[in-house]
């Protein structure tokens, strides 16, 4: 690994809000963008996070879960998700959401981009505590038909194991990713929302310059014409 990629993943390590997070943030957009994984604990908020950057970028959002369950919690055999996996992920765009380990280094291989949501467990428990109780008996968006939401007290042990068995291995990941791949890590709902922020801004400029460049207007040359 280069000196520089080691310089980047410490920054992305130590991100905190500020200049050089912002700066960071945005440069997410003016890549080559078409294949964005989103990553992080249960609770962390990847669904809604995907569905939101989806309209923001105009591309396909993929919830992991929805292809994975089956009606009443029923789970494909190992191989048979791993032929799910390759089909999705072979897919020219999407935005893709979800955990499981098993397939994760193949689908970080494919992405341009990988985004952590690295929450703090209790704002991740809190947020599936609330979430059982909203959606129980009943499915949640991100959720086939015929998995109702459930009390899993294994998914909430999992949830305060996960800063020590899953996140480190997420991170190790994330080290290994090539020099053209995006790698950010948000942290709390300020970075998370001035991320979204950045990128629609950017969204937007990007659309304005597109305009230009085909010969509309731009506002200075307007100003003279008035």
């Amino acid at each position: 690994m280069s000196r520089e990629r080691e310089l980047e993943l410490i920054q992305l390590e130590l991100f905190a809000v500020g200049s050089k997070s912002s700066s960071a943030r945005r440069s997410l957009i003016f890549l080559p963008v078409k294949r964005i994984l989103v990553i992080g604990s249960g609770g962390a908020g990847k669904s809604t996070f995907a569905k939101q950057l989806g309209e923001i970028l105009d591309l396909p959002v993929i919830h992991l879960d929805q292809a994975y369950w089956k009606a009443g919690w029923e789970k494909p055999s190992k191989e048979e998700w791993s032929r799910t996996v390759d089909s999705l992920i072979a897919q020219h765009e999407w935005i893709m959401d979800g955990n499981f380990g098993g397939t994760l280094p193949q689908r970080v291989k494919r992405a341009d981009a990988i985004i952590l949501l690295d929450v703090s467990r209790w704002i991740c428990l809190w947020r599936v505590l609330k979430r059982v109780v909203k959606y129980r008996g009943r499915h949640r968006p991100d959720l086939p038909p015929g998995c109702q939401e459930r009390f899993d007290l294994e998914f909430i042990k999992w949830i305060w194991r996960y800063p020590q068995r899953g996140r480190p291995a997420k991170i190790a990941l994330l080290q290994a990713t090539g020099p053209d791949q995006r790698v950010v890590i948000l942290r709390t709902a300020r970075e998370i929302a001035e991320f979204l922020r950045d990128t629609r801004q950017e969204v937007a400029l990007r659309h304005m310059g597109s305009h230009w460049q085909k010969g509309g207007a731009g506002p200075t040359e307007r100003g003279r014409r008035e």
